[in-house]
């Protein structure tokens, strides 16, 4: 493994990685911003409609059951969902997620770090960090990202929806492991 020898190759190996942890923390913020809106599209559903739980016959209520709804009711209850993702702007092929396709962003920009990061540390890779677990492998992720944000000359990105910036959009995040 290489080993950072001097501060002044410890400051070069963080300035190299910026782009990519602040394209990770932009794509965590607005996972965040679309997990909050769906988690309350979903929730208002469940509200409106009576949902019933395909095991234990009781009412969903808590979208992260969902899932679990009867065959019968899944078509009708995403046919609304859609609907309602439609009104509120979003242009997808039916009954994608908005909060899953973010998540997805923020899982491809944590790669593009790692695979960034080999360069520094080549025994380090994707595939042998998760051969140790995702624990690990999230692990490194967020000494990558403290690393990063905790050197001197770092600032952090202006997150799209400030009053300085254009409102939250989707972040194009290439998998470049691929």
């Amino acid at each position: 493994m290489t080993q950072v020898q001097s501060k002044e190759q410890a400051d070069a190996m963080a300035k190299a990685l910026e782009t990519c942890v602040n394209a990770v923390l932009l794509a965590k913020v607005y996972a965040q911003v679309q997990r909050e809106k769906m988690d309350g599209l979903d929730r208002r559903l469940l509200a409106e409609i009576e949902v019933i739980d395909q095991w234990t016959g009781k009412r969903i209520t808590d979208p992260k059951f969902a899932w679990c709804m009867t065959e019968e009711q899944t078509r009708p209850y995403y046919d609304r969902r859609n609907q309602e993702l439609r009104a509120m702007g979003y242009d997808l092929p039916a009954d994608y997620c908005p909060a899953l396709l973010a998540e997805e962003v923020v899982r491809v920009a944590e790669r593009n770090l790692v695979v960034a990061a080999e360069q520094f540390f080549p025994d380090l890779t994707v595939d042998a960090l998760l051969s140790l677990g995702l624990d690990a492998y999230h692990r490194y992720i967020d000494l990558l990202m403290g690393l990063v944000v905790s050197g001197p000359d770092y600032r952090k990105p202006a997150i799209p929806g400030d009053p300085a910036g254009g409102g939250i959009f989707p972040l194009p995040v290439r998998d470049v492991s691929s």
